[in-house]
């Protein structure tokens, strides 16, 4: 995996969803700031000095992954916290998808469709129409529909890096910065 984190054409790609964001949403480009004076428009003009500079302090193993940054909000009548990290760190989270998913696409079930590039809600119903089909309608068939209140927080996070670990090769520093990630 640590040598997808130096291939300069996924830090190009992430830049490039980057660039489209920022197309779509008026004036986000001079009015994100990613470090004091250094707005967004700045990092994609100078991106290739970005993506060097990050590559270089992963090879160096000199990066550091900051502390997201807190922002309340009220949604649905309750004061909730949003974390976020600042641009350049949300394009090495990025590279560091991107990474894993070339590594454990090949892992995962077919009938997980769910964070998956090409794959979503269509695909989903095409495999629960399939199934649908192919049943003996003998009996009543009930679907029900579910979303898990909070599921993320209810990650075991250790257990979560423990089967990690097992399947990506990297180092304890590197380990370390995608811990800090997620």
């Amino acid at each position: 995996m640590i040598e997808l984190l130096f291939n300069e054409d996924l830090y190009k790609k992430e830049f490039d969803n980057l660039k489209s964001k920022g197309a779509s949403r008026k004036g986000l480009l001079d009015k994100s700031y990613v470090n004091e004076g250094i707005t967004l428009r700045w990092v994609l003009y100078n991106q290739n000095l970005v993506i060097k500079e990050s590559i270089s302090q992963l090879k160096n193993k000199t990066y550091e992954t900051p502390t997201a940054i807190e922002k309340k909000v009220l949604l649905d009548k309750k004061q909730r916290s949003l974390f976020y990290f600042d641009w350049h760190e949300r394009i090495l989270q990025g590279v560091v998808a991107q990474a894993m998913n070339e590594i454990l696409e090949n892992k995962f079930s077919d009938s997980l469709n769910s964070y998956r590039k090409g794959r979503g809600t269509f695909n989903t119903l095409g495999l629960i129409s399939k199934y649908l089909q192919d049943l003996d309608y003998s009996s009543d068939v009930f679907v029900i529909k579910k979303d898990i209140k909070s599921y993320g927080d209810n990650i075991i996070h250790e257990k979560l890096f423990e089967i990690l670990r097992s399947k990506l090769d990297m180092d304890d520093y590197f380990f370390e910065v995608l811990k800090k990630m997620i």
